[in-house]
């Protein structure tokens, strides 16, 4: 009932890129709480036998059909792969070091959701693997300070889930829709992508994280004296 009320109220906006971030929090949260793994195998069957083909025919736009088709398809839609090509052209200029020629390959809203291929056009394979390390390194100490407080406070546990899930699911998609792996949508990439909003949001989760981090180590501290 938490979840359901934005969710179906962005979903009307239309905005499915950020409703189903808030599914992806409500999923790993129910992951903390304890479910089998026959449970989930059954919820993405039925998710993707049943959901999935409602959400094509019924509510998905031309053009959203048509930015996943043209993943398998490459040039399926001439305009939507306009996109995902210049991408792929910055990415590759980059090379190992970055790109020092002066020859900017134009990637529409580079500065924004398109603000990965910047990075692997002028700072390389070196620049975009360092991102990928320093957000593995985060995500990782995220994630094993949720293990640990689901031991002994679950709602702690919960908070820090979905706030990094949130957070890492925003990586790989922004990651993944501009190597051409996965759909074109409107995701950016945490405290990277220029936007006001989503860096204060951001930065409000992480201080969060934070300060459930601290309590913890204060709690551990107070309970050995």
């Amino acid at each position: 009932m938490i979840y359901g009320m934005p969710v179906l109220l962005i979903f009307k906006e239309p905005d499915f890129g950020t409703s189903f971030v808030i599914l992806v929090m409500l999923a790993l949260s129910v992951f903390v709480w304890g479910i089998s793994w026959r449970k989930v195998f059954l919820i993405v069957m039925i998710s993707v036998l049943i959901i999935l083909p409602l959400l094509w025919f019924f509510y998905f736009e031309d053009y959203q059909r048509n930015r996943v088709l043209t993943i398998p398809f490459r040039g399926h839609d001439p305009a939507l792969s306009y996109h995902t090509e210049q991408a792929l052209r910055a990415v590759a200029q980059g090379g190992l070091t970055g790109d020092r020629s002066g020859f900017d390959i134009y990637v529409p809203v580079k500065e924004s959701d398109s603000i990965y291929t910047a990075i692997s056009e002028y700072l390389g394979f070196f620049g975009t693997t360092s991102i990928l390390a320093l957000s593995s390194i985060f995500f990782w100490r995220s994630f094993t300070l949720a293990s640990r407080l689901s031991e002994k406070n679950y709602a702690s546990s919960y908070i820090v889930t979905a706030l990094a899930g949130q957070m890492a699911f925003h990586f790989i998609e922004n990651i993944g829709m501009n190597i051409g792996l996965l759909p074109i949508t409107g995701i950016p990439l945490p405290f990277i992508s220029d936007g006001g909003t989503s860096m204060v949001v951001n930065f409000l989760a992480l201080g969060v994280i934070l300060n459930i981090a601290l309590n913890e180590n204060y709690m551990s501290l107070s309970s050995t004296v």
